[in-house]
């Protein structure tokens, strides 16, 4: 680790001390320069007048054209060094990341390595399955928001190309339900506090029971962890992407009507 940054302040060092006599010798050179055609130059003012406007307007264009090479030097060689300086910053952190050692893991081609999902990933469980899973070849990202999990348990695997750690805590929770819950309704429009009128036992039963049981999930992790929840009843929707086959009434309806059938609410 030490090596790489030596190296890098020895260059760095070594690179500044060349630009700087660079630079010095371009200033000589041009004073030098100037200084021989302000003196050719000075013998085309009147001795008999002993006007110099010439000479002084000659001075000051040349003085203007000095100064304008020396800032665009400057420039070009400010650009250099923040050229250089992001090299280096590139070149140690690949010498870091290359000194980095992590544990062996099996080799698989595209085909057979998959990319896994681990949520608690820096828990106590979720860490070990990491290692297994990131031993074992695959793609491994790790989500964790550290309330029991720690940073450290999958430390050996951070900046593994196979790795990535996603540290994130939930902020709203966003439930798609659906207008099923109300089931049979005898109010319309169904306002939000209206309970429904329901089959437990009808054909789509199973589907309306389990968005029902979703949302009073929703609402007692609300109220125990204190989690923002946002709850969407949606209704019959249809727009582009919709298969023709979706099943849901509108589809159908429009459907039927290109088709030139009875309109029902099965197609």
């Amino acid at each position: 680790m030490a090596e790489p940054i030596r190296l890098r302040r020895f260059l760095s060092t070594r690179l500044a001390l060349m630009l700087i006599v660079l630079s010095t010798f371009i200033f000589l050179l041009s004073s030098v320069y100037n200084f021989a055609a302000v003196s050719k130059s000075s013998s085309s003012v009147d001795p008999e007048t002993g006007h110099t406007n010439s000479y002084m307007t000659t001075l000051y264009y040349m003085e203007k054209n000095r100064t304008s090479a020396l800032t665009a030097r400057l420039e070009a060689i400010e650009a250099e060094l923040k050229s250089l300086k992001i090299h280096f910053n590139k070149k140690a952190a690949v010498t870091v990341e290359a000194s980095k050692t992590f544990p062996d893991v099996r080799f698989r081609n595209e085909e057979k390595r998959k990319r896994i999902l681990v949520t608690g990933g820096a828990g106590f469980v979720g860490s070990h399955l990491v290692d297994r899973l990131m031993m074992d070849g695959h793609e491994v990202i790790a989500l964790d928001n550290y309330f029991t999990g720690r940073k450290r348990n999958v430390e050996r695997w951070i900046g593994h190309p196979n790795f990535e750690l996603v540290h994130h805590d939930v902020a709203t929770i966003l439930l798609a339900s659906t207008s099923e819950v109300y089931g049979d309704p005898e109010v319309h429009p169904q306002p939000e506090t209206y309970w429904g009128h329901v089959n437990t036992v009808g054909p789509r039963s199973c589907y309306d029971e389990g968005k029902r049981v979703a949302e009073s999930l929703m609402v007692a992790y609300n109220k125990q962890e204190r989690v923002n929840i946002r709850i969407a009843r949606i209704f019959n929707t249809f727009g582009p992407r919709m298969h023709i086959n979706d099943g849901r009434v509108v589809s159908n309806f429009i459907i039927q009507s290109l088709l030139g059938n009875p309109l029902t609410p099965s197609f």
